[in-house]
């Protein structure tokens, strides 16, 4: 887990070898169902990520995160709330 929040590019790097997918396959707006036809099992990829990474991800969670944008800003918006409730 990075001791900081990552950039879009440094996340997108980590989902491509989670997903063993090419990181040119994850732009912006691409979607997990619509472009790269994800299923049940590769949602669970998904949630390996953010657990990687530190973050909390309901399961039920993951059909709501669309795109890769929508998964950056979830881990941006989880990673700030984990640094601003964490002790000094």
């Amino acid at each position: 887990m990075p001791d900081r929040t990552m950039t879009f590019d440094e996340f997108r790097d980590h989902l491509a070898t989670i997903l063993e997918v090419p990181r040119e396959w994850l732009g912006e707006d691409v979607s997990f169902v619509e472009d790269l036809a994800f299923d049940s099992l590769r949602m669970l990829g998904l949630g390996m990520l953010f657990e990687d990474l530190g973050v909390e991800m309901p399961t039920e969670l993951a059909w709501d995160i669309r795109t890769i944008s929508e998964a950056y800003a979830y881990y941006v918006e989880q990673t700030s709330r984990r640094e601003s409730t964490s002790p000094a």
